[in-house]
């Protein structure tokens, strides 16, 4: 982390790897035993007056605590931490909000690394949330959230009838995105020059919804980094004020005391909207589909392709410079309109064959714009033998906005397992 409190850029990242590679591990690397490090003051330690002064900065993002106050008698939460940090500060924002009604999952509670109550602690995966869902039957619960265990992304299970339905880090944005714009525009609070930003592979969604209500709408890179550098940038520059930054990988943030995705403030904020959603009669499932009415429908879907062998990083270099060197002008039956190459800084238009630049920093994405407001993203993993399909589409309708993911993602399969 840099000196603003966010992630490291790229060019400082590469100075400190490139200093790291001439380190010795066995010469170079000093150590002290942590007792000794606190007695000759080298450790500061925090308490709970860094958790007051951070608690105040989430609870300023507020929007909505009168909904709060007129629902919270028939609205109700179970909160799930999956053994991780979010244990203590999510329900205590909760509390302070005014909910009155939260449940945790006990055997959840308690920080631990191993996650003995889940394969995954990863609140993308419905699984994860079983006993929760359990408890929410039982207890007849409105709205089930939970935090992975570093405490920066947010999952939610919303009820859905006698059912209870997962929402995506797409579908979540999207709402918190059309909430903050309408509260704060209905209560004179919306900055004029209010600016939004996700990351290339998030949802259009966010695209359209800005474009209907006037705000501004940048998109960065994949990894939030991205995003703090863009608050760094309005601060310096004045000319926009941020209003919300997310992405599809479930992380949110709202407000610059941080410059990270925070799911303390993402929990709060989704409380929040969901009471305001129930004194009009709608649950978060209900809300979802109506904003699909009101600004199109759109669908998602992420593959990953697991690169098998000692060889995986080379095979991964092989099939995005096969990709570069044969360009692709179909994809699942839908027209390719551009083609932006993130990595050579170019985007090319494919019928007059025009190119210009992407704006944005160098990073090994294929990013392919379909006719129809359609998308399709290849993007090889950093960390895994793994590369990754983003796929997006738009359509009149839900059954045909699903059946053209379907196609796109078949059509992905072709190229590349070819």
């Amino acid at each position: 982390y840099w000196a603003d409190g966010a992630q490291l850029p790229p060019e400082h990242a590469a100075q400190i790897s490139e200093r790291l590679d001439r380190i010795d591990i066995f010469d170079d690397v000093k150590v002290i035993p942590f007792e000794k490090a606190c007695e000759d003051g080298m450790v500061d330690m925090l308490g709970e007056e860094m958790d007051e002064l951070y608690m105040a900065k989430v609870l300023e993002q507020s929007v909505g605590r009168e909904y709060v106050e007129k629902a919270a008698d028939d609205f109700s939460i179970i909160y799930t931490p999956f053994h991780g940090s979010g244990y203590k500060l999510v329900p205590e924002v909760m509390k302070r909000l005014g909910m009155k009604h939260v449940l945790t999952v006990p055997e959840q509670m308690k920080p631990d690394g191993d996650f003995p109550t889940v394969a995954s602690p990863n609140p993308e995966n419905k699984e994860g949330f079983d006993i929760a869902i359990g408890m929410a039957r039982e207890n007849g619960i409105d709205l089930i959230i939970g935090t992975d265990p570093d405490g920066d992304r947010c999952g939610t299970v919303v009820r859905n009838g006698d059912d209870y339905e997962t929402l995506s880090g797409n579908q979540m944005g999207v709402l918190l995105l059309d909430y903050l714009i309408t509260v704060r525009r209905d209560k004179g609070i919306l900055a004029s020059n209010s600016a939004v930003v996700k990351s290339i592979v998030t949802t259009t969604m966010a695209n359209k919804v800005c474009e209907d209500n006037g705000i501004k709408l940048f998109e960065t890179l994949t990894g939030f980094k991205y995003i703090g550098e863009k608050i760094k940038e309005f601060e310096a520059s004045g000319d926009y004020t941020f209003l919300l930054g997310f992405e599809e990988s479930y992380g949110y943030l709202s407000g610059t005391y941080a410059r990270d995705k925070d799911a303390v403030i993402a929990s709060m904020l989704i409380a929040e909207m969901a009471c305001w959603y129930k004194l009009k009669g709608m649950d978060l499932y209900e809300a979802m589909q109506k904003l699909y009415e009101k600004y199109g429908w759109f669908s998602e879907k992420v593959v990953s392709y697991t690169i098998e062998g000692f060889d995986g990083p080379k095979k991964m270099r092989e099939i995005m410079t096969k990709l570069r060197s044969e360009p692709i002008n179909e994809i699942g039956g839908l027209k390719v309109d551009k083609i932006r190459d993130y990595d050579n800084s170019t985007v090319t238009e494919i019928k007059t064959g025009k190119i210009s630049d992407t704006g944005l920093p160098k990073s090994n994405v294929l990013f392919y714009d379909l006719e129809g407001g359609c998308s399709a993203i290849v993007r090889p993993s950093g960390t895994e033998p793994k590369i990754k399909l983003y796929v997006m589409a738009k359509a009149d309708d839900r059954d045909t906005a699903e059946k053209t993911v379907k196609s796109i993602i078949a059509g992905g399969d072709h190229i590349l397992k070819a």
